[in-house]
């Protein structure tokens, strides 16, 4: 293998290297969000089912579970007070 061969794998691995770097936090972070979205769906799908013979109901939509999944718990709670409060 000829030496600048070698020195074009060399950059080209430190590149992806440092690429992946810069993507993890993001990644990570797109996931976190992915996941309490999820649960939150189903938390919604779960207390919908106990709460909606109250009448008291969030419909699940995109900004709802996007409220959930940057807010977690609390926001998912302030979801149904408002419900209840709006009723």
């Amino acid at each position: 293998m000829e030496s600048s061969t070698l020195i074009v794998y060399m950059i080209v691995i430190c590149l992806a290297f440092i690429l992946v770097l810069f993507l993890a936090k993001p990644l990570k972070n797109f996931f976190r969000l992915a996941v309490r979205g999820l649960v939150g769906i189903v938390g919604f799908m779960i207390v919908n089912a106990v709460l909606g013979s109250f009448d008291i109901y969030v419909g699940v939509n995109l900004y709802t579970v996007l409220f959930v999944a940057f807010l977690g718990f609390p926001g998912f709670v302030g979801l149904y007070l408002l419900s209840f409060f709006m009723n």
